[in-house]
C-alpha cells in the first residue's frame, strides 16, 4: 500500500501563512488546508472568512471546519481542489453533497 504524506499548512498571520503555503508547495504537489469559519469550530488559523485571498496551485485536500459546507462549494470548485471533508457533528443529511 502506497503512502502519501500531505503537508497540512496553519499560521495566524497572513505573511506566515502565505510562507508556509509556498514551502508546502515545494516538498508535495498536494497540500492540505483547514478552512474554518469560527461558529463551527474556533478559528486558530487563517480562513478564507478572515478575507485572505489565494487559491492554491496545487492539488488541495480542503478540511472544511464550518456550519454551512454548502456554501462553499462554489469557491472550491473553482480550486484544483481534489478531496473535501465536512463533519459528520453537523447533524444534516450529508449525502446531498456527494
Amino acid at each position: 500500500m502506497a503512502v502519501e504524506i500531505i503537508p497540512s499548512v496553519l499560521a495566524l498571520r497572513g505573511q506566515a501563512w502565505r510562507q508556509r503555503l509556498r514551502r508546502a508547495e515545494r516538498v508535495n504537489p498536494a497540500i492540505h488546508v483547514d478552512l474554518m469559519d469560527g461558529h463551527f469550530v474556533s478559528t486558530r488559523s487563517i480562513s478564507v472568512a478572515s478575507g485572505l485571498r489565494w487559491p492554491p496551485t496545487n492539488r488541495t485536500d480542503v478540511h472544511l471546519m464550518v456550519g454551512q459546507p454548502m456554501d462553499w462549494l462554489p469557491l472550491l470548485l473553482r480550486w484544483p481542489t481534489r478531496r473535501i471533508i465536512v463533519h459528520c457533528e453537523l447533524g444534516a443529511d450529508l449525502r446531498f453533497m456527494l
